[in-house]
This record gives structure tokens, sequence and C-alpha cells, in this order.
């Protein structure tokens, strides 16, 4: 059994000026697990929904912060609206040299 057990589809940000482009990738092997849910608050309950994306050096060396993401092969050009976002990233060393990458989504 590997760690590393899916693909993902990862649309690069590529800012041109005032917009936005996105160039699309599939990276494999990854890992991706997803949480969804609610979160308690003063004013109500409010939907909470969050991610990890573990990659080997090599990959998660392509993947940058305020990427989106979603698990599996996906066909679109843009990303979907429930995609998710690259918010935090963080290289794994283990004797002093990088292993694997951490992100966290949302």
């Amino acid at each position: 059994m590997t760690v590393y057990n899916s693909a993902a589809t990862v649309w690069k940000r590529e800012e041109d000026g005032r917009t936005v482009k996105w160039r699309r990738i599939v990276v494999s092997p990854v890992r991706m697990e997803c949480t969804s849910g609610a979160s308690a608050s003063a004013s109500g309950d409010a939907a909470a929904r969050a991610g990890a994306l573990y990659a080997p050096k090599p990959i998660g060396q392509r993947i940058s912060l305020k990427d989106k993401v979603r698990r599996g092969t996906v066909d679109a050009e843009t990303p979907p609206a429930n995609a998710y976002t690259v918010m935090t990233e963080k290289a794994v060393a283990i004797d002093c040299a990088v292993h694997h990458y951490e992100f966290g989504l949302s």
C-alpha cells in the first residue's frame, strides 16, 4: 500500500495585469484528505470545509499558494466552484533534505 494513492487536478493561477488566467495540470501520485462539516460560533453554525494535500518532492514543487485543487482528473479549463484553494504550504525535510510537501486547503 502506498501513501500517495490518487491523482489531483491543479489549476495554476497566472496573473496577467488585472486578469487571472488558469493553466490546468494533473499531478500524480498525491494524497488528498478532505473534511466538511460545521463550526459553531456566537452568531450560529457556519459551513466548514478544509483539506490537506500531500505530494512527494518533485510533484509538490509544482504547486503554489492560491492554486485551485480538486481530487481526480477534471477536464474543465477553469476551476469548478467546489475546488479547494491552496492556503498554506510546508516542505517537510528528513535528514536535511526535502522529503515531501504538505498543503493546507480551504
